[in-house]
């Protein structure tokens, strides 16, 4: 797809140093990228470390990083387009953490440059 599209394609791997085998995530990312020759970008964020400082939660911590690093790799690169990948659970705690806000997903809209 992406020949076809005409994309270049930078994967952000942000590794939250909560979980022992989150190295082993991040590496095998790492090999991926390097096979299928796609540019990598990976930072390691001392999550526990940011909850206890800023007195907010694991979950609240960890996306709040992610979405500094994609701002910052988006710069890096002047890319205007941004896709997460998200697992069923991560959808449902997007869900109803915005039915708790009152919000809706088009939050989202602010970390992209469009």
């Amino acid at each position: 797809m992406r020949e076809e599209l005409e994309l270049e394609i930078i994967v952000c791997h942000v590794n939250h140093m909560i979980r022992e085998e989150a190295v082993l995530d991040e590496e095998y990312v790492r090999k991926y990228c390097r096979e299928k020759n796609i540019i990598f970008e990976v930072k390691r964020v001392d999550i526990e470390k940011i909850t206890k400082e800023n007195k907010i939660g694991t979950e609240e911590a960890g996306r709040e990083e992610r979405y500094k690093f994609f701002r910052e790799i988006m710069e890096k690169y002047k890319a205007n387009k941004i896709a997460t990948a998200h697992t069923k659970c991560d959808n449902a705690e997007t869900v109803l953490m915005n039915i708790m806000r009152g919000t809706g997903t088009l939050r989202l809209k602010r970390y992209t440059s469009n």
